[in-house]
This record gives structure tokens, C-alpha cells and sequence, in this order.
């Protein structure tokens, strides 16, 4: 070999690049050997060989951290920071400095994922110190370097410490680094928000996020992989915070993006899908997202057992929206299912069974043939999981303690109910703010609770406190909206308001029928109550849509003869007699006119008025003889009457 003060050949070179090879192969060993050759080889001089030195020390500081060696990890950075301060020229050749920079940020890296933190931080501020000046050329160096500093700082526990470094760095290098590396950035940004969101501030957490998305987004090598996470991060903390039309737009562009949709059986891919379906079950588009969770539980990849949790989760949904619409033989088969995949996945004490456990606690006795029926049981054991895992204001906690208090409600504890529910609106309120988007939902869900006590000017007043937090906002979800409308409507007819009343349960219908994806059964009674109100306040020609759909809901979930059917037809006919429409009133009424007298008794008096009313239709729209048949049946009944009667004297 050659003198150590002679410089390297290629050959000796390349048994760096041979020891580095061992090294990711596992071969200890053999790596340290050829590590500490080249060290023996490489000259301490001239600057250029200071690189190849670094490169052996670097190799030697994973070598040890492999073998969970401290203090050989120590030894070798101190050699490394030896060779630094032996050469404070390095900084002056911009290659030599983007290659030593380059392999200490990775091998920062490295450590990271080995848990050596403190040898992070050492290393990184190594990198700062000799390595790298701030200059428009070693921007990206720098910010790496920071970055990794931050995170071995919050491995240490120093929160503040972390926060500080990473807000100073993008402080300091937005303005003059966003166009010309805006990957790293990119890359603090995404920290420091998943950081927010563990602390709860779920605000700072969704600003973060989306300057990550749109950092990487003007990349000019757009990193697909990366696009994809930042919009997956993006719509988890939208998602918290109720913000489904931006969450569901974010995961409709990562779920389409080029080349995505033909991994269909991807992790990722199906972690994106799961997303998307809790966000159809949150705004009430259920006969999508009964699609969705049908493709996801057929999903080979999902049998393959490649992720315990997203199995899991899958059959959560499903048992949430066998829940929604009371199918009942769904819920039967997850009750048995799920409890199985939480305990083959080892998912004890995690959030997927605290949101089993709440599922469970919206169940009746019934639902579960008398199995684990108490509700209140299983909440609470929820919330105990929930506040071991999660913030103390998280929203999910918030939602369990909503819970929490409607059972309160239904069980005759309604003093304490309302201060459950106080307190998890104060939570809503920690987190978000008064004036944010979720608080509607908390107005929402105390309103429910109020009504329950008849408690009506409460339940408007917090309804008007919603709408006026919407008008700052996009407009809220369509279902926020339909809640919002539904308890206004329940309140004025507590306070014998029946005009504002019926106008209100009318808009809550309408909102189901034209944008929600609610079954027939589920649309049914808002739809009878909004025809019953509108009929009570005199709105005629209001309740004529309603009637006309709700003929049409009953002749889907029954039949097109049913006797509810028939019913609904003739409130139909009726309300267009009110109005002066005859024509339509003779239409209806006649096409109903013969099963409904044989419903009421041909004799009865509602059988006749009903006769008389479809006789008087049919003559105001110029229907002479059909008027005239119809009298001619209400004469004979009166002659065949008469005769009974003189029968009897």
C-alpha cells in the first residue's frame, strides 16, 4: 500500500465506497477494517482528503451506533470535529463543502433512526459551525442541519427548545430560501405541524401543514410520495377540525393523482380511502360511502393481513354506518368480528378501540341481543383510553364526553348531562377558538341536550350563536346545517311558534332530500313532520313539494299501493285544493278516491266529505261528468242509507 503521507489511489478509494457497501449489507465487521484503512491511508493534508477522512469517521460513528456503542459513537464525532477545526478552510471550496455537509446531514440521519440523539445534535451543529456558512449556496445544508436539530432536541424532551429552532429557521429562511429549496422547508414545516397537532394546537397544526403541501407542491422536481403525505396530513387535521368540503377536495386530488389510483391495493392508498370514507360519514353521504367501505372490505389487500390497523379500522366504519341505518345483521357480525381483529392485531388500549368502544356505547339492548348493552359502561372506558392517549382538549375526547352527556339525558340526568356538555364545548372552545368552525358543532351538540330538558329559548339562542360563526365561514357542511335547522324547528314548536316552525323543518328536509344521502326510512318522519307543521301553519303551497316527496319515498320503501301511500296522495290532493289548483286536486284525489272510502267506510262521514270534495274539484276544472259520477255515488249511498234507516223504524 502506500505511504499514508502519499495521496490515495483509486483503488484505496474505492475500498471506502466497498466499506460503506458492507455496512448497509450488515457486515460489520469487515466495514470497520476497511474503514480504519483508509484512515491509516488518507493523508492529513492537503483540505481535499479531509472529505475522505470524514467519510471513514462517518463510516466508523454508524459502525459503533450499530453496535449500540456510546461511547465509540462519542470518540469518533470528537474525531470528527478534530478534523474540522484542523482544516477551517473547508468552508472556502464549495464542493468539498456541499460533499462534507451532505454526508454528516445523512449520517444525522441515520443516527436518528437509531435513537442516538445526542449524537444528532452534536453532529449537526457541527455541520453549522465548521461546515457550512450562511450563504445563498448552503441554504438547503443549513436548514437540514437545523431541522435534524430540532428533532434531536424534542427526542430530549426540550419541547420549547424544538419549537424555537424550527419557527427561527423558517423565520429566517422563508423569505430568501422558499424558491430556491423549498423541499427542506418544506420538511420543517410538516414537523412542526404533526408537532402542534400532538400538542392540540390543531389551528398552527393546519397552517403548517398546508405551507408544507404548497412548498412541495413548487418544487421544481415534484417528489409524487411527498405530495401525497402532505395532503394526507393536510385532511387528518382538517378532518379534526370539521373542515370537510377543504378535506374532502385535498384527498380527492391525492387519491387521483397520476399513477395513484392503479395502486389500488397500496397502504398509502388505502389509508387515503379510509379517509375519504370518514369523511362521507361525516357529512351524511352514506350511500357512497357504503361503496367505499364495501371496495375496502373486498380489498386483497386488506386480507393479506399487510396492516392490522387498516383492516381494523375498515370494519369500524362499517360497524358506524350499519349503526347510521339500523342494519341490523351488519352490527351483529362486527360485534363478534371486531373485538376478534383488536386482539389478533394487538390493538389493546389504542384509539381503535376506544372508537369501538364508543360505537358500542350508541347501540340499544336490542342491537346487541343483550350483550354488552350498557351504554354508559362502555363510554366511559372509551374516554379513560382517549385521555391516556390523546391532549387533554383533543376533539375526539370532546366528541366521547358529547356522548357521554346524551346518555346522561336519556337516562334522567339532565342537570348533570348539561354540565357534561358544558364541558366538552369548553373543549372545543380550548382548542379552536370561539369563533371557529367546529363550534357550531358543539352549539350542535349541547343544543341536543338542552331540548331534551324543553329548555326551547336555550336551544335558539345557541342555534343563532352557529349561524352566526357560519356567516364567517364557507358555508358549513350541509349535515351541520340540517342539525342546525332540525333543533330550530323542534325549538318553536316548544315555543308554539308554528309558522317559523314549519319553515325550519322544511329547510332541515330539504337539506336531507337534495344533498344528503340519507335512506327512505331516515327521510320518511322529517319529511311527515315538515308536511304535519307546514299543514298546521297554513302553508299550503309550501307543503305541496313535500307531499309530492313524500309519495314518492313511501312508494320506494313500501309499495305503490301501500296504504301510507294512498294517505299521502290525498294530503297532496288536498293542499292542492287549497290553493285553487283543481286540476291537480281532481287528479289526485280521484286516483285515490275509491281505496281511501274503502279504508274510511262508505258511509262515514269522511268517506263522503272526501267523495264531495273530489265531485267539487272535478267541476271547478270544467270535469263535468266525472263531478256528476261521483254525485251519482253519493246519491245512491244517501237512497241506500235511507232504506237502512226505515229497515230499522
Amino acid at each position: 500500500m502506500n505511504s499514508p503521507k502519499e495521496p490515495l489511489s483509486q483503488a484505496e478509494l474505492d475500498l471506502l465506497v466497498q466499506a460503506h457497501r458492507l455496512l448497509e449489507q450488515g457486515d460489520l465487521l469487515q466495514a470497520r477494517t476497511l474503514f480504519l484503512s483508509v484512515m491509516q491511508q488518507a493523508p492529513s493534508a492537503p483540505e481535499e482528503f479531509v472529505q475522505v477522512r470524514i467519510a471513514a469517521l462517518a463510516g466508523l460513528v454508524e459502525w459503533a451506533a450499530l453496535q449500540k456503542l456510546q461511547e465509540s459513537v462519542e470518540e469518533s464525532i470528537e474525531s470528527i470535529r478534530q478534523e474540522l477545526e484542523s482544516h477551517p478552510g473547508t468552508s472556502q471550496l464549495p464542493d468539498l463543502q456541499d460533499q462534507l455537509a451532505t454526508r454528516l446531514n445523512s449520517l444525522s440521519e441515520r443516527l436518528g433512526a437509531l435513537r442516538f440523539w445526542t449524537a444528532v445534535k452534536q453532529l449537526s451543529r457541527l455541520v453549522l459551525r465548521y461546515v457550512v456558512a450562511d450563504t445563498s449556496l448552503t441554504q438547503s445544508h443549513r436548514i437540514r442541519a437545523l431541522n435534524n436539530l430540532g428533532s434531536a432536541l424534542l427526542a430530549e424532551k426540550r419541547i420549547d427548545d424544538a419549537i424555537h429552532v424550527w419557527q427561527t429557521t423558517i423565520k429566517d429562511y422563508t423569505a430568501k430560501a422558499a424558491q430556491s429549496c423549498p423541499s427542506p422547508l418544506a420538511t420543517l414545516h410538516n414537523n412542526l405541524a404533526e408537532l402542534r397537532r400532538l400538542q392540540c394546537q390543531i389551528p398552527l397544526a393546519c397552517y403548517h401543514h398546508r405551507q408544507a403541501l404548497a412548498l412541495r407542491l413548487s418544487c421544481p422536481e415534484r417528489d409524487p410520495l411527498l405530495v401525497r403525505q402532505s395532503r394526507v396530513n393536510l385532511t387528518q387535521v382538517l378532518i379534526e377540525s370539521r373542515d370537510f368540503e377543504e378535506a374532502r377536495i385535498q384527498i380527492e386530488a391525492c387519491l387521483t393523482e397520476n399513477g395513484f389510483a392503479s395502486k389500488s391495493q397500496h397502504p398509502d392508498f388505502l389509508r387515503a380511502s379510509l379517509l375519504k370514507t370518514r369523511i362521507l360519514l361525516e357529512t351524511g353521504q352514506l350511500r357512497t360511502a357504503e361503496t367505499m367501505i364495501n371496495q375496502l372490505t373486498r380489498s386483497p389487500g386488506n386480507d393479506s393481513g399487510k396492516s392490522g390497523r387498516i383492516e381494523t379500522e375498515t370494519h369500524l366504519l362499517r360497524f358506524e354506518h350499519a349503526i347510521l341505518l339500523n342494519k341490523h345483521n351488519i352490527i351483529r357480525s362486527e360485534l363478534e368480528r371486531l373485538p376478534k381483529l383488536i386482539s389478533q392485531h394487538q390493538l389493546e388500549e389504542s384509539i381503535l378501540e376506544a372508537r369501538f368502544l364508543l360505537l358500542m356505547g350508541k347501540l340499544t339492548p336490542e342491537e346487541t341481543s343483550g350483550q354488552m348493552d350498557h351504554r354508559e359502561t362502555h363510554t366511559q372506558r372509551a374516554l379513560q383510553i382517549l385521555r391516556k392517549r390523546l391532549p387533554r382538549n383533543h376533539p375526539t375526547t370532546a366528541l366521547a364526553v358529547f356522548q357521554l352527556a346524551d346518555i346522561y339525558a336519556h337516562t334522567m340526568r339532565g342537570q348533570r348531562a348539561v354540565q357534561t356538555a358544558n364541558s366538552a364545548m369548553a373543549m372545543f372552545e380550548q382548542t379552536f377558538g370561539d369563533q371557529s368552525l367546529p363550534m357550531i358543532h358543539a352549539f350542535t351538540e349541547l343544543g341536543r341536550i338542552v331540548l331534551q330538558r324543553d329548555q326551547f329559548k336555550t336551544v335558539r339562542q345557541l342555534m343563532k350563536l352557529g349561524l352566526q360563526i357560519q356567516r364567517q365561514h364557507s358555508p358549513a357542511p350541509a349535515i351541520t346545517r340540517f342539525h342546525q335547522y332540525d333543533l330550530l324547528s323542534q325549538a318553536y314548536e316548544g315555543l308554539q311558534r308554528p309558522r317559523l316552525a314549519a319553515y325550519f323543518a322544511r329547510a332541515a328536509w330539504n337539506l336531507v332530500h337534495q344533498s344528503l344521502e340519507y335512506p327512505a326510512a331516515s327521510e320518511i318522519p322529517l319529511a311527515e313532520r315538515a308536511l304535519t307543521l307546514s299543514q298546521q301553519a297554513g302553508h299550503d303551497e309550501a307543503g305541496i313539494p313535500v307531499a309530492a316527496a313524500l309519495v314518492e319515498l313511501l312508494g320506494s320503501e313500501f309499495h305503490s299501493e301501500h296504504p301510507r301511500v294512498y294517505l299521502a296522495l290525498e294530503t297532496l290532493g288536498r293542499l292542492y285544493a287549497r290553493v285553487g289548483q283543481a286540476e291537480s286536486a281532481a287528479g289526485y284525489l280521484s286516483q285515490i278516491l275509491s281505496v281511501r272510502c274503502g279504508e274510511l267506510g262508505e258511509n262515514s262521514p269522511e268517506a263522503i266529505a272526501l267523495m264531495e270534495l273530489t265531485a267539487d274539484m272535478h267541476r271547478q276544472a270544467g270535469q263535468e261528468e266525472k263531478a256528476e259520477m261521483i254525485e251519482e255515488q253519493l246519491q245512491l249511498l244517501s237512497q241506500k242509507a235511507s232504506h237502512v234507516l226505515s229497515d230499522l223504524l
